[in-house]
């Protein structure tokens, strides 16, 4: 089917160009769950490679792309991260792509992403988010229920209440209504040009 991939869109039209929008990820498998990171402005998303979701890093301009973390099992996803305050990313491992994909709960530091993965919480996690207190919003499912909104603090590694739950339908993606700092802006390395401009390729990089 249609596979996915990530581009850049200016949310202000520009003078004489309108809304500019240009593709940034040419990854063969498709890419999702885009987040920008607040400490350094990366872009932090999920790519597919050999059958399961890998979490990569490129900058908003297309360049400078990086695996983030070195998976430890073959078939089983990094999917929905989110960064949380403390200098912390959290996302789910799920073996179960064509499922209702939820899995463990974990976590990585943004020192060291490839070497302090933890296993914060088993169970059926789903669209973890941050909270400004260094809690998370999580979507968990208990049993056969449906998916209820919690709040999991990182910290002692416990799942709370629930915030919200509907026996009726799957409770998933909250996001807290609250003020976040804005990411630091990066200056692209490579300018744009038209690959029908063969003078302009001369001076830029293409």
């Amino acid at each position: 089917g249609p596979l996915t991939s990530l581009y850049a869109v200016n949310t202000e039209e520009t003078k004489g160009r309108g809304t500019v929008r240009w593709r940034t990820t040419y990854n063969l498998g498709g890419d999702i769950g885009p987040t920008v990171l607040r400490s350094d402005g990366r872009v932090l998303f999920c790519a597919r490679r050999l059958g399961a979701y890998r979490m990569m890093t490129i900058s908003w301009a297309g360049e400078d792309i990086n695996p983030f973390t070195d998976s430890h099992a073959v078939g089983v996803s990094e999917i929905s991260p989110a960064e949380i305050p403390g200098r912390q990313v959290l996302y789910i491992e799920t073996p179960e792509l064509q499922g209702d994909g939820g899995g463990r709960l974990c976590r990585v530091l943004l020192r060291r992403p490839i070497h302090s993965r933890e296993v914060l919480c088993e169970g059926r996690f789903r669209t973890p988010q941050a909270l400004p207190d260094g809690r998370a919003l999580v979507a968990c499912r208990r049993g056969a229920a449906t998916y209820g909104v919690y709040v999991f603090d990182p910290a002692s590694r416990s799942l709370g209440r629930p915030v919200y739950d509907s026996p009726l339908w799957h409770d998933i993606d909250a996001v807290a209504l609250a003020p976040v700092e804005a990411p630091p802006g990066r200056i692209p390395c490579v300018e744009f040009a038209s690959v029908l401009d063969v003078g302009a390729l001369k001076t830029v990089g293409q």
